[in-house]
């Protein structure tokens, strides 16, 4: 799995990074883009009698709870959070029922902004309990109903490695009623002289040409598919460094002036009749490149200039990009062109080595590219169907083999356990010791509640293959679809 091995060299970085942002406040105001009323404007609260509610803050430790009384009923579907500090490590929101309460949404952290979506519900109070943590302090409460807050065209675009769909049984038909865009990856890629070739695979003990790895996946997707109308596109990758370039710099530098060569003079001409060529021979609708990552700005404006460049020729075909904002130095021009920037939106973790955690991921990366010049409707929020370990060893689990042991509103799994591991884009089956953090079916719909409601153009998967089949209730892009229909 290409794409992630690279990704884990820069962890460092988006770590730093991440946490040199969340130090500066979440830079985002719920007001900024809900319209609809804060219901906690005329709520009162108390809280569990250790008289810790003081201004609208309230404290405390674990198993502590806070009772918010409405004047009348209200209807929601939103709780935001804002916590001072990260102390909470469990909470859940309840409502009443019959002599006690029952729990309408549960997860683990809160941290500067969490975001609660969930189904509908009217009542007349809320409570708030903090099932783990510590010393903990909630400086902000907001309660809401979003409705109709999904975008024109709003997409859930999926990245599918080829050789993990060549077996046609790969594939839940369902899955293709929910996503929207898929992005071919791992077939194709071009050299330094600007030539474009397909990889060959290695699958079930074979030796198979990458044509026809490619040309079969992109079979087994159409047949899929069926009707619908979801649009097709292929990702193209570069050319690597050296492999005995240990310095990861070092080894970037290297990688960009192998692109510079890729994409300039004849050569870029060439890539450039290559790619229009072969999308019209597959009848696909764009192209996509994964850069990762040219680090200076000179390697930039080689890319900015490449980009203008293909835009002119792709006529009405799409233009998109995955991007991270540490390394982003494009060009105001070369982002006007690009059509879909798919936001890599993990392998990155908090303090507490949690993979891909709501913030500052949703708050903070988005902002950060919103700042350098693109667009809402641009941006795919990406979201990972695969763990990390918190101790950020270079591990990659699927998801659908522990998400039983998840549930709907887990995201750390904990024990011994086999699991499926991408090592080098093969599976392997290991059995993972370290505590592991998915994004289960909670944060999903939480993250995609989001992106509707920010106004995001859509959702990305990395990637297809850790999926359940969607029959499963705990199918990750089922959870997509449900807060999608539930909030339109």
């Amino acid at each position: 799995m290409k794409k992630l091995m690279n990704r884990s060299l820069a962890a460092c970085l988006a770590l730093l990074l991440l946490l040199e942002l969340a130090g500066c406040g979440t830079g985002i105001k719920s007001a900024d883009f809900i319209t609809e009323k804060n219901l906690m404007e005329n709520a009162s609260m108390k809280d569990d009698g250790a008289n810790n509610l003081s201004n609208g803050k309230w404290s405390g430790s674990k198993n502590s709870y806070l009772e918010i009384s409405f004047p009348q009923e209200v209807t929601l579907n939103t709780v935001v959070l804002r916590e001072k500090g990260s102390h909470i490590r469990a909470f859940q929101i309840q409502t009443p029922s019959g002599d006690g309460y029952k729990t309408i949404y549960q997860n683990d952290k809160v941290d500067a902004y969490r975001y609660c979506a969930f189904p509908e519900v009217t009542t007349s109070s809320l409570r708030i309990v903090v099932t783990d943590g510590a010393d903990f302090t909630l400086e902000g409460i907001e309660a809401y109903r979003i409705t109709g807050s999904k975008p024109d065209h709003f997409r859930v675009t999926s990245y599918v490695v080829t050789d993990s769909i060549y077996d046609r049984a790969a594939i839940s038909e369902k899955h293709f009623g929910v996503i929207t865009d898929v992005i071919l990856f791992g077939s194709l890629s071009f050299d330094k002289d600007g030539n474009l070739s397909f990889q060959d695979k290695e699958i079930g003990g074979k030796q198979i040409g990458g044509q026809q790895v490619f040309e079969t996946a992109l079979r087994n997707v159409r047949e899929a598919v069926g009707e619908r109308d979801v649009h097709l596109y292929v990702n193209l990758l570069g050319p690597d460094a050296p492999s005995e370039i240990e310095d990861w710099n070092e080894s970037m530098y290297a990688k960009a002036d192998l692109h510079k060569s890729a994409m300039t003079g004849d050569n870029g001409k060439k890539l450039i009749r290559s790619i229009t060529e072969l999308l019209e021979k597959y009848g696909l609708d764009g192209v996509f490149f994964d850069w990762e990552y040219p680090l200076r700005k000179k390697d930039w404006e080689v890319f900015d200039q490449f980009i203008l460049s293909l835009d002119g020729a792709l006529g009405e075909k799409k233009l998109g990009i995955a991007v991270q904002s540490w390394a982003l130095k494009a060009s105001k021009e070369a982002i006007e062109k690009i059509d879909l920037a798919e936001v890599m939106t993990y392998d990155m973790f908090d303090e507490d080595g949690y993979h891909a955690p709501f913030y500052p991921c949703a708050v903070t990366e988005i902002n950060a590219l919103l700042k350098k010049g693109f667009q809402k409707e641009q941006l795919d929020f990406g979201v990972p169907f695969y763990a990390r370990p918190t101790d950020r060893a270079a591990q990659w689990f699927d998801y659908q083999t522990e998400a039983e042991k998840l549930g709907w509103s887990g995201n750390v799994a904990t024990g011994p356990q086999q699991v499926t591991e991408w090592q080098g884009g093969t599976p392997v089956q290991v059995t993972a010791t370290s505590p592991r953090y998915y994004n289960g079916c909670q944060m999903i719909y939480d993250k995609t509640a989001y992106a509707m409601d920010f106004g995001l153009g859509g959702m990305m998967v990395w990637n297809y293959a850790g999926d359940l089949p969607y029959e499963n209730p705990l199918s990750l892009f089922r959870a997509m679809e449900t807060a999608i229909s539930q909030r339109s």
